[in-house]
This record gives C-alpha cells, sequence and structure tokens, in this order.
C-alpha cells in the first residue's frame, strides 16, 4: 500500500465552523470481460484473477468506510468469451451483457467507456449499455463526422450524494464525473466508426468542461480518463494523457488505467511530476488498478468543508491486488456474483465446445513468431475459404486471393507465448476449445476481423503468377 495522509485525521488548523470527512473512491479499469476465474480457453478455472475476485475486495473496502462510491473506467465489455457472444451473431446469446449484469449486481455508482468499447460498433455498444442501471459518461466523443456533433453520452455527470462527516451529521456533496477516451478510436477502429464519430483531445475537453462543471454546482471533478501515466508535456492527441490531465485546474483525483499498469507502486512509473510513493502525477491524488480484474483501486480522500465549499486536505492511494503475495492464493471469488453470471458462463462453455473441425497433423504454436507456423496457415486458409465464398457468383469470382496472417502479439507477451501459453495436439477429431480455438488463442488473445482489399497494377492489372514469384 501507498499513501499520503496514512491517518487521513483532521487537521491541526480546521477552524471552529469547519467540517471534515472521507469519501473513499473504488475503482476497477481494464476488466476486458474477465468476470470469473477462468480461463475458456484452457477449459480451466480457479485462474487468479477475473472480476469475481475483485468484488470480494470490493465488499471489504465498503465495510470499511461510511462513504463510498464505485467506478470503472472502461475497456469492460470486450476481451473474453464471456462477453465476446454477445457480438457473434450465431452464439445463440439473448440476455444482457455479462459484464453490465455483473456491474449492476456489484452496484457501480458510474463508469466510463475504453477504447476497446468500440470495437465490435456502435450498434452492438448501445445495445450491451442500455442494460446498465448506473450512469455512463464519455466526454469527448461526439456522434456524426462534423464538429461539433452531439456527444454519444452524457459528457459529464453531477452525481448527488448524502456524505456522513467525521461527527456523524449527514451533508449534500455533488460529485462531478467527466469520463475520457482515446481519440485513437477512430483509428484503431475506423472501420466500425468511420462517419459516425469524431473523437476529441483529452486535455483539451478537460480544460473545455472541468470549469463547466464547476459552475454547475459540482463539489468534486473526479476524471475517468481511461489513458495511462507517460512523461512529457501534452501533445494534440496524446494516448497516454493523465499526466497533463491531472495538471487540468479544477481537478480533484484522477481514475486511469489503458496502459493495464499498477499505480500507485513503490518503484514504478518514476517520472517528473509523478510520485509514485504518494500516488499522484501533477500533484494530484490518481490510482489504476492493473487490468483483468488484479486489483481494486482505492483512493480515500480528506475532504473539508470551508465556507460552503469541500476540497480535497489529504489523500490516501492503494492498489489492492487479488493475490496479496506473489505465489499465493488469490482472495477468494465472491459466489454470488458467480450465480448471477451461471447463464452466461454455460452459454460460452456451450459455444466454444462446438466442433469445427479436425485435423489430421499434429497443430502447435511452438516459436510461432519466428518460423512460419502451421497454426497461422490453418488460419490463412480459413481467411481464403471464407472469402472464396463470399465472392462466388460477383464480380470478383475467380480473382486470385492472397491471405496474410501474422501470430498478434507484443514483446512483452513472446515470452509467454513461446514458452508457456503454446498449444501442443495431437491429430485427432476435437472441439475449437481444446484443439484449433485454444491454439488461435495463444496467437491472438481477441477476436479478428478479416478485412479483404481488391489490388490492381498500374496499366497491366493484377500482377501475374510468375512475376510474384520472381519478386
Amino acid at each position: 500500500m501507498t499513501t499520503h495522509d496514512p491517518s487521513l485525521q483532521p487537521s491541526p488548523h480546521l477552524r471552529p465552523n469547519d467540517l471534515s470527512a472521507t469519501l473513499r473512491l473504488l475503482a476497477t479499469t481494464d476488466l476486458h470481460a474477465n468476470l470469473l476465474p477462468y480461463d475458456y480457453y484452457a477449459d480451466k478455472g480457479d485462474q487468479p484473477y477475473g472480476l469475481a475476485r475483485t468484488a470480494t475486495l470490493i465488499r471489504a473496502a465498503r465495510a470499511e468506510a461510511a462513504n463510498v462510491m464505485l467506478f470503472d473506467n472502461g475497456d469492460a465489455l470486450q476481451g473474453a468469451p464471456l462477453s465476446d457472444i454477445t457480438a457473434q451473431a450465431d452464439s445463440g446469446w439473448s440476455g444482457a451483457h455479462p459484464m453490465i449484469t455483473a456491474m449492476n449486481h456489484l452496484g457501480y455508482d458510474a463508469a466510463g467507456l475504453g477504447n476497446h468499447e468500440f470495437n465490435f460498433g456502435l450498434d452492438w455498444l448501445m445495445r450491451s449499455l442500455a442494460a446498465a442501471r448506473f450512469l455512463i459518461t464519455c466526454g469527448n466523443v461526439h456522434s456524426g463526422p462534423d464538429v461539433p456533433g452531439p456527444p454519444l453520452l452524457s459528457p459529464y455527470l453531477l452525481l448527488a450524494r448524502q456524505i456522513t462527516d467525521r461527527q456523524g451529521g449527514c451533508h449534500p456533496l455533488t460529485v462531478g464525473v467527466l469520463g475520457l477516451v482515446p481519440t485513437q478510436i477512430t483509428v484503431w477502429d475506423t472501420h466500425h466508426l468511420a462517419g459516425q464519430l469524431t473523437a476529441h483531445d483529452m486535455v483539451q475537453t478537460a480544460r473545455r468542461l472541468v470549469p463547466q462543471m464547476r459552475r454547475e454546482a459540482a463539489d468534486l471533478v473526479i476524471v475517468l480518463a481511461h489513458t495511462g501515466i507517460d512523461a512529457g508535456p501534452h501533445l494534440p492527441g496524446m494516448e497516454n494523457a493523465a499526466l497533463p490531465l491531472a495538471a487540468v485546474p479544477g481537478v480533484d483525483a484522477i481514475i486511469a488505467g489503458h496502459s493495464h499498469q499498477v499505480f500507485p507502486e513503490v518503484g514504478n512509473l518514476r517520472q517528473a511530476a509523478v510520485d509514485p510513493e504518494a500516488g499522484t502525477p501533477s500533484g494530484i491524488p490518481a490510482v489504476m488498478a492493473g487490468f483483468r480484474g488484479s486489483h481494486l483501486g482505492v483512493l480515500d480522500l480528506g475532504l473539508v468543508r470551508r465556507g460552503g465549499k469541500w476540497r480535497v486536505q489529504s489523500h490516501r492511494a492503494e492498489a489492492r491486488p487479488v493475490v496479496p503475495v506473489r505465489n499465493q492464493a488469490p482472495v477468494p471469488a465472491d459466489p454470488t456474483l458467480g450465480a448471477a453470471l451461471k447463464t452466461a458462463h454455460d452459454a460460452t462453455l456451450a459455444l466454444i465446445a462446438r466442433r469445427v473441425g479436425h485435423s489430421a497433423a499434429p497443430l502447435h504454436t511452438y516459436l510461432a513468431m519466428a518460423p512460419c507456423s502451421t497454426v497461422v496457415r490453418v488460419v490463412t486458409r480459413t481467411q481464403r475459404a471464407a472469402l472464396s465464398r463470399a465472392v462466388a457468383g460477383t464480380a470478383h469470382e475467380g480473382l486470385p486471393i492472397l491471405s496474410a496472417s501474422a501470430p498478434f502479439q507484443d514483446r512483452r507477451t513472446w515470452r509467454a507465448v513461446a514458452f508457456h501459453r503454446h498449444s501442443r495436439r495431437p491429430a485427432q477429431p476435437s472441439p475449437c476449445r481444446r484443439s484449433l480455438r485454444f491454439s488461435q488463442h495463444a496467437l491472438r488473445a481477441a477476436p479478428q476481423r478479416c478485412r479483404t482489399a481488391r489490388l490492381a497494377g498500374a496499366g497491366s492489372g493484377l500482377l501475374s503468377p510468375d512475376h510474384s514469384r520472381r519478386h
């Protein structure tokens, strides 16, 4: 645990008419639909992650404080089979998004969006959010290609709460919540969003909206910033902009994310204007809770009300892990959340158990990022077969098809893919979760979309087979 003011006791400088209280903010981020401690590709439970485990920390943290609010900072809806069934037309699933069901169950106060919320398009996103019993904000995304267009969602929230002071009295408190997402969403998901959305710079948006929130009587302003903490000054369109966001006048606290890091953490993110022990970028309290439910962000704000206005006097920042001691047992999963998700869990197991075919030869993903991989060949041949069927009977039928693919993992996960998450299965008919699907997951951690382009040479048309062989 890292703290700025371990005691959060009233200041000795309080005046006779001052009031003091503590507001606890709890935060999850980048859950990527890891709801249960279950690896669907390995068909194995009791994994050391998942919101069901974080829920146990949430329950304990709520019991410790009088004034508690729970937020999610985005990238919650996409990333695991348990949620991806909602975007698959033939999955047979027609219920609410399992993540929304879980967040309703846990009583979230509000949530922001992350970049992966847009991976399956706007129609899917809005359908998924429709079942939420909590409020959602996104301040820097507007509908349509024009500027300014109507906001996609509420640009900010003003949450009216009652806060209990240290003497037991209750007082009104208005908490302003501003959600922000990287502008790169319109690039990363351009095939879904082109012409439908405009994303604006996060810092410029905060500079515009935070004063407006203050004018509308926000006592505090909390930024749900789906962005990491990078060094350096603000640059237009900056992807990891928590540092300049914390410097925006009127911001009281930052809940960061996107980069899957943990903050505060001793020795982590040590750079100019960042204090990893105090948990402050640009001097403002902040927390970032890892990913897939690995941590719960806990941010205690010591408040003082003077002259009718609340202000943050002190803070305590902490990222509580679901595995308190390395290589030891994680905290237990919340059984009530598991029960609430049982129907979706069973439907997911049934879906990934569907047989999609069998291989006459053993498949593996050893060193898949080095030589040509058998599993990559399976992917490229499947793409080619699917496209051949799609263009049958059209003007494109009969055109040569070049199918390209690659193992999609970054350098940080290379060793894990090559030596720990590889798949090696014997040649036998088998359900996809035990062979092809498992092998493909070792190459790609998320669903991929096959995109097709028609290429023509200048003057001479498509390259001939002989010409392509020479080059």
